[in-house]
This record gives C-alpha cells, structure tokens and sequence, in this order.
C-alpha cells in the first residue's frame, strides 16, 4: 500500500499529514492490547495539540496532526 507525508505550516507550528489509500480505519490501542504494534496513536495523541482524520480524493484517508514548537504536551493520567 503506497502512503505519503506531507508537512506544511499553521498558525503556530507545523502540520503533519499521512495519507494512504486504504479504506481500513485506525484506532487507538493500548501497547498491551497489541504485541505488535497499537502505539501509533497513542503517541501522536500524547504529542499533537491536535489530530484527526479526513477524507481524501479516491480512495483512503488522510491522517494529521498539528504540533507547536516549545509547546509542553499536556499532562496525563494513568
């Protein structure tokens, strides 16, 4: 499966995009959960000021994320 990163400024920072033709959702799971791999989100949620999901032109989706330099990720419970 091809996929493709792109970078571009926002605001305050940069914005990350992952795009890729595959029509299979992604979903946060824990790295207990999935020997594997599952850490993806997990980590991009404990990073980004924000992220998402979109749709794109044919088929797939693109992945985002905007992140802010000298910005501190918010604090997390357990």
């Amino acid at each position: 499966m091809a996929c493709s990163t792109r970078f571009r400024p926002v605001a305050d920072g940069v914005r990350i995009e992952v795009h890729d033709a595959s029509d299979v959702q992604p979903k946060e799971r824990s790295p207990e959960s999935d020997k594997c791999g599952g850490r993806g989100l997990m980590l991009v949620a404990a990073l980004a000021d924000r992220w998402g999901r979109e749709a794109r032109c044919g088929p797939g989706k693109v992945m985002w994320a905007e992140l802010t330099p000298g910005r501190r990720a918010p604090e997390r419970g357990p």
